[in-house]
């Protein structure tokens, strides 16, 4: 894919949020991010290295020593305020979401929306969920488990930050974030709005990097006690390896399922089916028998939207866009 950069409009990141404030990184490798929509460089990111990541695990293990023990209120405010803060850039995440990833505002609103309120959603669940339960001569304790790797992926980075951001803060756990490289502006407009809810320095703490290198410290380092990866199935399957060595507790969750067959006869096919086709927010793959048949059921001016976007299939993880559908892309164009 050939790009074109033009100095006046790159972005320059080159900081990562550490222990409450923006560090410069120790890391030097540089990668571009592509605007895909006219393969554009619209900013470049100074990547982190091992030594950066483990500098995010310190600040978090040592300020969970004190929020580990916080009350419910404690952490109920701090929700409100997360979900104060990132509501006051929506706009911003939207507009940082569309440009980055080269969908549209109709698309991309509901998806940092859903993400935004996930704050409230933990804090309503923390108030319900009862941390003790005793029965007869018995109580159980529900306690943090310690310092919680949260890896992201690409497809709707702000979303995927927020629900695990807030699930880790109501269990009174703190956190290093391995955001998707290729969502970095996304991640800087989101980091900066939660700047703002005044968090405990080291709650919050946020690497840039590729996941063979910041992901990878995550999953091996001795003093992170849980890992959320969001991502492909192999990767999933290293980080499960990986993280018995140190007995980590490990949630994945994988691409690759929920299958659409679509089969020759099919009457009809909704709007949404096409759109999970390509990014995967809903459906994760549509499987056709002919797919350039599908043209026939589908409004044209409609598919036109829909891959506005198409170049992102020239994007490093675009491996998600079938053959099929491109071939939809190729006859609307002819």
């Amino acid at each position: 894919m050939q790009t074109v950069a033009k100095r006046e409009t790159v972005k320059t990141i080159t900081t990562h949020y550490i222990d409450g404030g923006f560090i410069e990184s120790h890391g030097g490798e540089v990668m571009d991010i592509v605007r895909p929509t006219d393969s554009q460089v619209i900013a470049r990111v100074t990547l982190g290295d091992e030594v950066d990541t483990r500098c995010a695990i310190a600040a978090a293990k040592e300020v969970f020593a004190s929020f580990g023990r916080s009350s419910k209120e404690a952490r109920a405010k701090i929700l409100r305020r997360l979900h104060e803060a990132a509501s006051a850039r929506l706009d911003d995440l939207t507009a940082a979401m569309v440009e980055e990833y080269g969908g549209v505002v109709q698309f991309a609103g509901p998806i940092v929306q859903s993400g935004v309120n996930a704050f409230l959603a933990s804090e309503k669940a923390l108030r319900e969920l009862p941390l003790t339960r005793s029965w007869d001569k018995t109580t159980v304790t529900l306690e943090p488990v310690g310092v919680a790797g949260l890896i992201t992926a690409w497809n709707a980075n702000a979303l995927f930050i927020c629900l695990k951001l807030a699930s880790a803060v109501a269990a009174g756990c703190t956190v290093v974030i391995k955001p998707s490289e290729l969502s970095s502006l996304q991640t800087r407009v989101l980091i900066e709005a939660l700047h703002e809810a005044d968090l405990p320095k080291g709650l919050l703490n946020v690497v840039t990097g590729l996941g063979s290198v910041v992901g990878a410290e995550l999953v091996r380092n001795p003093d992170v006690a849980k890992i959320s990866f969001t991502g492909s199935v192999g990767v999933g399957e290293q980080i499960m390896r990986d993280g018995a060595e140190t007995m980590k507790r490990v949630t994945l969750e994988l691409g690759g399922k929920s299958p659409t067959l679509l089969l020759d006869d099919a009457a009809k096919v909704h709007k949404d089916m096409i759109n999970g086709q390509a990014v995967q927010p809903r459906r994760e793959r549509a499987f056709t028998t002919k797919g350039i048949q599908l043209a026939k059921y589908l409004d044209k001016g409609l598919l036109r939207k829909i891959f506005r976007f198409r170049r992102i299939a020239s994007h490093p993880q675009a491996n998600c866009i079938d053959s099929s559908v491109m071939k939809l892309v190729e006859l609307l164009e002819s």
